[in-house]
């Protein structure tokens, strides 16, 4: 068996800064990375600069990625081991030739997907239930007359606290909730 060891030198740029640097009109091997650090698109080129402009415009992977990669090498021989052998350790969503994609595992993942999604969502729907729960009872407090946790009493405090923490914690839920069906997208994609 032949063990290819990748290189350990290589450049990274934010997208937007790709086009504007020099240092990346050089021949090699690129990999996109989105914002989970899970590779979208490896590919080789001999101008990185000229290729990324056409993936800018045309590659539906591109609005996912966050940084990118450059593996800079001369000859096309070598160019070609390391794409082949990058795709193989990275597993890119979005790679087509030379990858053996395993539909089972794309499934198995989607349905991981589903899964974790429901649960987000009957966590977000319980936070919502206690929310209106504090909600309601604060209301019925002024409607009654009863003011006493109202008016700036210790229990106030910590209602308020509670409410805090509810809405920060179904926000953090709701991003989590976003990239789940951001990851979900992808495979869709790469199993079509």
């Amino acid at each position: 068996m032949i063990h290819i060891t990748l290189p350990t030198n290589y450049k990274t740029a934010k997208p937007r800064d790709v086009k504007n640097r020099k240092e990346y009109d050089k021949p090699g091997v690129y990999v996109f990375f989105n914002s989970d650090d899970t590779a979208l698109y490896v590919g080789k080129s001999v101008s990185f600069k000229r290729r990324f402009c056409v993936h800018a415009a045309n590659s539906p992977f591109f609005r996912e990625a966050s940084y990118v990669r450059l593996y800079e090498m001369d000859t096309d021989y070598e160019r070609d081991i390391y794409e082949t052998e990058m795709i193989r350790q990275f597993d890119p969503l979005f790679n087509k030739a030379k990858q053996f994609h395993r539909q089972v595992e794309i499934e198995q993942e989607l349905a991981e997907i589903e899964d974790n999604a429901q649960q987000l969502i009957e966590e977000i729907n319980e936070l919502r239930d206690e929310l209106n729960a504090l909600y309601a009872e604060a209301d019925a407090a002024v409607v009654t007359g009863d003011r006493t946790d109202v008016d700036g009493g210790s229990g106030s405090l910590e209602k308020l606290g509670e409410v805090l923490y509810i809405d920060r914690r179904i926000s953090e839920l709701r991003a989590e909730l976003a990239r789940l069906y951001r990851k979900k997208q992808i495979l869709i994609a790469k199993r079509n």
